[in-house]
This record gives structure tokens, C-alpha cells and sequence, in this order.
């Protein structure tokens, strides 16, 4: 492959148009026509700035022998993988949103109507949540990636969904202490057991990320 083939399929690769590689590295479009047409050639210092521009060696442009597609930068690949991490990000700040909100839905009931069924709506809505977000992850990550996304996950939707169980569990005890008692109790149970199971995932997370 000769170098005006190269320059036209990187740049392709790169989805530039002539213009705008030419604008990249300060030549007009019918420099880039006539090089890839092999009219003309580029002198040394514009087959520098190709090389970074595209992230190949100047020597896979120069030499004609050098056609192999390793030497070619995994453009394709690379944005995938950021598609990936973005539509992964979104994923998880949007199901945390969700479970935000229905926590929210759970104190508002809480304070309004204070029935077990009007708490566990705000906790079904959690639940969904987290149905989205297993269902989808699954798709954007291999096995390995999906245990450690997971993990970070749930080490912060655990604070999301425990109150209204601890508040439910709390209430056994409430008529037998002290309100003051009963509230620290909930408190100091709530972050021991959150604590511990965000401390757990944590190291669980580091240990996946090491294997």
C-alpha cells in the first residue's frame, strides 16, 4: 500500500473529512487530494504531524511494505469503548436518580400516610431500578466488568434503599426505650450496616480490578 492509499484509508478510519484533515495540519483540501491521488507527496514535516494526527509511525506511512493492519490505530474500537463507558455512566447515574427518588416517595409517605403499603411504593420503585440496571449492564460489559461496575453500584444504592427497612426494623424496639434512645439506635444502625457492606463491595471491587 502505497503512502497516498494510506493517508486516504486513516483518514477515513479517523471519519475526517479532507478538510478537515487539511485544517488539522495547515494545508489546503487539494493538498490532501492531490496526496492521496498520489499527485504529489508531503514533505517530512507534514508526515510528522500525519503520524500524531492519525497515531501511527512514520515509518507504516513512508513505507510502501508496511501494510499491515496492526499498524493501523483501533480507531473503530477505541470510540466504541468510550460509547461503551459513557452509556454506562449514564446507566448508573440514572437508575441511582431513580433510586433517589423513590426514596424520596418513601419519606413523603412516611410523614403523610404512615402505611406499610404507601412506604413500600417509594422501595418498589428502588427495586425497579435496580432491575433496569442489571438488565442493561449486562449488555455493555463482559463478566468481569459487570462485577466490578456492580459492585460500585450497589456500594451506593445500599445507603438508597436501607432507611425505610431499618426505620421498620427500628420500630420493634421503639415503644420499649426512649425516643431519643430509639432514633440514635436507628442512626448507628443504619451506617454500621451500610458501612459494612459498602467496606465489603469496596474491597471486593479491588480485588476484581487486580485478578
Amino acid at each position: 500500500m502505497i503512502l497516498g492509499e494510506k493517508i486516504q484509508q486513516l483518514r477515513k478510519n479517523n471519519n475526517l473529512s479532507q478538510e478537515q484533515l487539511a485544517e488539522q495540519i495547515s494545508v489546503s483540501r487539494q493538498s490532501i487530494s492531490k496526496w492521496e491521488l498520489s499527485e504529489s507527496i508531503p514533505d517530512i514535516n507534514k508526515i510528522v504531524q500525519l503520524s500524531k494526527v492519525f497515531q501511527v509511525s512514520t515509518d507504516y506511512l513512508l513505507l510502501d511494505d508496511i501494510d499491515s493492519e496492526m499498524c493501523i490505530p483501533a480507531v473503530k474500537n477505541d470510540r466504541e469503548l468510550i460509547k461503551k463507558q459513557y452509556n454506562l455512566k449514564t446507566l448508573f447515574a440514572v437508575c441511582t436518580g431513580i433510586s433517589i427518588n423513590g426514596l424520596f416517595m418513601s419519606f413523603v409517605a412516611l410523614f403523610t400516610w404512615a402505611t406499610m403499603l404507601s412506604h413500600s411504593v417509594g422501595m418498589i420503585v428502588q427495586i425497579i431500578s435496580y432491575i433496569i440496571f442489571e438488565s442493561i449492564s449486562i449488555r455493555y460489559t463482559t463478566e468481569n466488568e459487570r462485577k466490578i461496575i456492580r459492585k460500585h453500584f450497589y456500594a451506593i444504592n445500599v445507603w438508597l434503599i436501607s432507611p425505610i427497612p431499618v426505620i421498620y426494623f427500628s420500630e420493634v424496639f421503639a415503644n420499649r426505650v426512649e425516643y431519643e434512645i430509639y432514633l440514635l439506635c436507628t442512626v448507628m444502625v443504619y451506617f454500621i450496616f451500610c458501612g459494612v457492606i459498602t467496606l465489603i463491595l469496596r474491597r471486593k471491587t479491588k480485588k476484581n480490578q487486580i485478578d
